[in-house]
């Protein structure tokens, strides 16, 4: 049978649980500030965090934005790939020359730069291409892929290159110049 006395500690036992106490509190308190120090200093888990917030939208139905439908992994865009083979076509925007991340094993059907580089090349306004400038002719020469490929501008279209905020950037620009099934693929 369990008793409702009081518990009377004596005041050593008194000491000892106030520092046990005392411990545990400045031990959390060293571990929040460890977990806050590594949270601001650890890089965003999305990368170019600035252009999804300018350029995704959840309701978007204009050429002005992207829906986060439009927004494809590697896994999504492979899978595309193999279902509608030669109905969809992937093309890679990156610099030539410039390192891929990683291997994103998705067939590549056209190399159509959206940026290049040069002696001329002044500040893009895109803040992870610096030294950069926009190629006048991409639309031109994605058009020309495009038409090598059978394909119209209705057909899908998938982008892909080592920065995000560059291909955001394509896909806005070609929705605007008329293409209404353009995807861009999260490396």
């Amino acid at each position: 049978m369990a008793s409702n006395y009081p518990l009377h500690l004596g005041h050593e036992e008194r000491d000892f649980a106030s520092r046990w106490a005392s411990s545990l509190l400045i031990a959390a308190l060293i571990l929040l500030a460890v977990l806050m120090f590594v949270a601001a200093a650890w890089p965003d888990a999305r990368e170019s965090e600035s252009a999804w917030k300018r350029h995704v939208a959840v309701s978007c139905r204009s050429s002005e934005c992207l829906s986060p439908a439009q927004i494809l992994t590697p896994e999504r865009a492979g899978w595309i790939k193999r279902d509608l083979g030669s109905r969809v076509l992937v093309v890679d925007i990156g610099t030539p020359g410039e390192p891929q991340r990683k291997a994103h094993r998705v067939p590549i059907d056209a190399y159509v730069p959206f940026m290049e580089s040069g002696s001329d090349a002044g500040p893009s306004g895109v803040a992870d291409s610096p030294g950069l400038a926009f190629r006048t002719d991409f639309c031109r020469n994605l058009d020309e892929a495009l038409t090598a490929a059978h394909l119209r501008h209705g057909e899908q279209v998938i982008l892909l290159s080592p920065s995000m905020e560059r291909t955001m950037l394509a896909a806005l620009l070609l929705q605007e110049h008329g293409y209404s099934n353009i995807f861009v693929m999260n490396s």
